[in-house]
């Protein structure tokens, strides 16, 4: 008996290992959440892919919570940061749990873009800055409307652009 629970839990160790090397080796990347804020916390759009975890709280909560959260971090990293922002820019950029990576990127208006996505993902800050803020953001939104600047908005081209670059990271 006690042999047979040792195989059973060595064999259970190793298709966990072997799941964990499957999914960080793969290139498929999985998008969850997209959501952007403004300075005061308003979200500005929100977009989701799939939702592997469930929704704890109603939306308007984990919205809040999700703010709240970036917005402690950016503190704690900013307090610890021994060169006191001396060297650039010391805010962070990404964290992971054992569920999910969650990527951030503020804008110097305030605008904070958060992304949600599979532990395994590599960093997409720059991602955030280029491809979603400057190009989608600026490009496609406030200089092709009368949007105010970090204010609610519905785009179309906006939506369609997220989702085309999704699938282009996520098959990549």
């Amino acid at each position: 008996e006690v042999e047979r629970k040792r195989a059973a839990k060595s064999h259970v160790h190793q298709t966990f290992k072997e799941s964990w090397k499957a999914r960080c080796s793969r290139a498929m990347v999985k998008l969850y959440t997209f959501h952007m804020f403004n300075k005061k916390g308003e979200i500005v759009y929100y977009h989701e892919w799939s939702r592997p975890y469930p929704r704890n709280v109603n939306v308007h909560e984990e919205k809040k919570t999700l703010f709240g959260l970036f917005y402690t971090m950016k503190q704690f990293a900013m307090k610890m940061d021994p060169m006191k922002g001396a060297a650039g820019d010391n805010h962070f950029h990404a964290f992971r749990t054992n569920n999910y990576k969650f990527h951030f990127y503020e804008t110097k208006s305030g605008l904070r873009l958060l992304l949600t996505t599979e532990p395994g993902c590599s960093d997409l800050h720059e991602h955030l800055r280029i491809k979603i803020h400057e190009a989608l953001y600026i490009d496609g939104v406030l200089k092709r409307s009368s949007d105010e600047a970090n204010a609610p908005f519905e785009s179309d081209a906006f939506r369609e652009g997220l989702i085309e670059w999704g699938k282009r990271l996520e098959y990549s």
